[in-house]
């Protein structure tokens, strides 16, 4: 990468990060549909539950006493953010998760936190010179709605969290704080300014997007849907592992700049293998 390169990523509080992924893999129906045909879409759930249905705590539980790394997508349950960040989620030991968390801090130029999001677009804001049209997208409903349970309630149930989390718990608690120390460089009150100005002109765009909505001609509605339509026709309703690859080579070879084919194949290729797809 260049020199000036900006590394950015993101970290969720671990607790809530792992309701999420439960609720989103395992509970919601889409997941059960969804497995009918991508098997790989419900692990490591499907394997921990044995056919049950199990409430959160009821499959952390059993997550805790029997989850281990021959289960596909085991990392879903354990250390999810390590494995995103490149991190191996089966690191138990202090002194090395130590090392590597302080790795990815010296590497990393921004990580923002889900729980502030508004604080982490100025910071990001302000790292990449954006325009304040950049980041004024207005936030949508989440589509897996659940009823999230505070760890704090249950102090057994956050013991045996934190150690099976333990390398995610660390990554978090190193980045919060390094983020609040990035507020601080900013400065509180510049931030909650900025902070408020994001959320009006946030709202101003809401409400802007709202009326085009409604001025939208039901022809032309009917004209956009039709021509979607025409689009999503053309994509297999089952996409094989080679459509998808073909697609990365693609956007890879648009948006590289100075790589060869034989290295756009090969990071097409590691992708493939990284990012989770469920081969069909």
């Amino acid at each position: 990468m260049d020199k000036n390169t900006k590394y950015i990523s993101i970290v969720r509080e671990p607790w809530y990060q792992f309701q999420s992924s439960f609720h989103f893999y395992y509970t919601c129906p889409r997941s059960k549909k969804t497995f009918l045909s991508t098997g790989c879409y419900v692990y490591p759930y499907i394997e921990i539950a044995k056919g049950k249905e199990l409430s959160l705590f009821e499959y952390f539980n059993l997550a805790y006493e029997n989850l281990n790394s021959s289960i596909p997508w085991f990392f879903r349950s354990k250390n999810y953010q390590a494995f995103d960040l490149g991190l191996d989620p089966m690191l138990d030991d202090d002194e090395e998760i130590e090392i590597q968390v302080q790795r990815l801090s010296s590497q990393i130029d921004l990580m923002m936190i889900t729980e502030y999001m508004d604080e982490s677009l100025i910071l990001l804001k302000d790292l990449l010179c954006m325009d304040w049209d950049d980041v004024t997208s207005y936030k949508g409903e989440n589509k897996t709605p659940y009823t999230s349970i505070t760890l704090e309630e249950y102090p057994e149930v956050m013991k045996k969290f934190n150690k099976m989390f333990k390398l995610d718990v660390a990554l978090y608690r190193r980045f919060n704080a390094t983020f609040w120390q990035k507020v601080e460089d900013y400065g509180r009150e510049r931030m909650y300014n900025d902070v408020m100005t994001l959320r009006r002109l946030r709202e101003k765009r809401k409400e802007d997007n709202d009326v085009k909505d409604e001025e939208l001609s039901r022809s032309r509605r009917n004209s956009v849907a039709d021509s979607h339509y025409k689009l999503y026709a053309t994509v297999p309703k089952a996409p094989t592992r080679n459509y998808e690859l073909n697609i990365l080579k693609r956007k890879i070879a648009e948006q590289s700049r100075g790589l060869n084919p034989s290295q756009i194949i090969d990071l097409a290729d590691y992708m493939a293998d990284n990012y989770g797809l469920c081969p069909l």
